[in-house]
């Protein structure tokens, strides 16, 4: 009894010092887990929220960091730098502003790397043109003077843009390359001031014996006229009979538009208003404005216009993006 009892102890003690790594084997301990490398900082990017900026608009900068591996990693505050700030300057949060027409470079540097983005610098874009008056009229032979003013997308008058002229009916009414209007025989035309790719336009009615029927002419919005979710509408109605009412549709949408009385004596009818268009769709789409007279004889014209979103101070689709002061364009070679 006593042996065997020995032998037990013996035979436990082994285990334990087996467990422990004792006995004074000195084997092998097994093999070991690989060290992770520490991730560091390897690269530094820099992304704009859209392709330019305008003169004294302004964009926001954005850096990001990434380890050995692409991970990404955190970075912190950059400092901000342009590679030129006669063309535009960046702040200390990233917030960038086009200062000059030209192109230079966006840069982020943290912990001796640095990021860099492109930027272009370029100039402020027309997005309204506006023709004063807005509608006149005139015998034949007779003349009448039009300005246009292009507003940019705040309503800053933009002194140094190119104005093209031109005439729907230039049997009825021919303009000059200045604004000059020439009343031609009886009739309405549309006057139209182009500038980059907005418009604006002005009625002219040539006095004199009207024709049977109704005629309707459009003068907002203009052929291939931009406009965004809102379709501002003007148009005039000419019968022998009073007009009794005016109506303006884009595809099921329909609005009746306004009567008022325009030009220097407030001789000339016209019906305006403003359509808010429905749906997500964009594209080129088409209005039709009837108009019915006393007799219910009526009228139609209609004038395709092109709906997209509009996004004020560039070409990219960031909402921050806002107009600082307004400046004069400058050319830094």
């Amino acid at each position: 009894m006593l042996l065997a009892r020995a032998a037990r102890e013996v035979a436990a003690l082994s285990i334990i010092l087996a467990a422990c790594g004792g006995g004074g084997g000195g084997g092998d301990a097994g093999p070991t887990s690989p060290v992770a490398a520490t991730p560091v900082l390897t690269t530094v990017t820099v992304s704009l929220s859209a392709a330019s900026v305008q003169i004294g608009w302004t964009d926001t900068a954005r850096a990001a960091g990434f380890d050995q591996k692409g991970a990404p990693f955190s970075i912190g505050v950059p400092v901000w730098t342009t590679a030129s700030n006669a063309i535009a300057m960046v702040d200390s949060s990233g917030l960038v502003i086009g200062v000059a027409i030209g192109q230079t470079t966006v840069i982020a540097t943290v912990g001796g790397k640095q990021g860099r983005a492109v930027l272009p610098v370029v100039p402020v874009e027309v997005r309204t043109v506006v023709v004063d008056p807005p509608a006149g009229s005139a015998s034949p032979g007779q003349t009448v003077q039009l300005t246009a003013t292009t507003l940019d997308g705040v309503g800053d008058t933009l002194t140094d843009r190119a104005v093209t002229w031109s005439s729907t009916q230039p049997a009825t009414a021919t303009v000059s390359a200045t604004g000059l209007v020439t009343a031609v025989t009886a009739g309405t035309a549309i006057i139209v001031a182009a500038s980059e790719e907005q418009t604006g336009a002005a009625v002219i009615v040539v006095t004199g014996a009207i024709a049977p029927g109704v005629v309707v002419t459009i003068s907002k919005p203009t052929v291939g006229q931009t406009v965004g979710d809102t379709l501002p509408l003007f148009a005039t109605a000419k019968s022998a009979n009073r007009i009794t009412g005016v109506v303006a549709s884009v595809g099921t949408q329909e609005l009746s538009l306004t009567r008022i009385l325009i030009g220097a004596s407030g001789a000339i009818e016209a019906w305006i208003g403003t359509m808010h268009l429905a749906g997500t769709l964009y594209g080129t789409y088409e209005v039709v404005v009837k108009a019915t007279d006393s007799k219910n004889t009526y009228g139609i014209d209609s004038v395709s216009f092109v709906r997209k979103k509009l996004v004020l101070g560039g070409s990219g689709p960031y909402s921050g993006r806002k107009r600082l002061v307004p400046v004069v364009p400058k050319i830094i070679p």
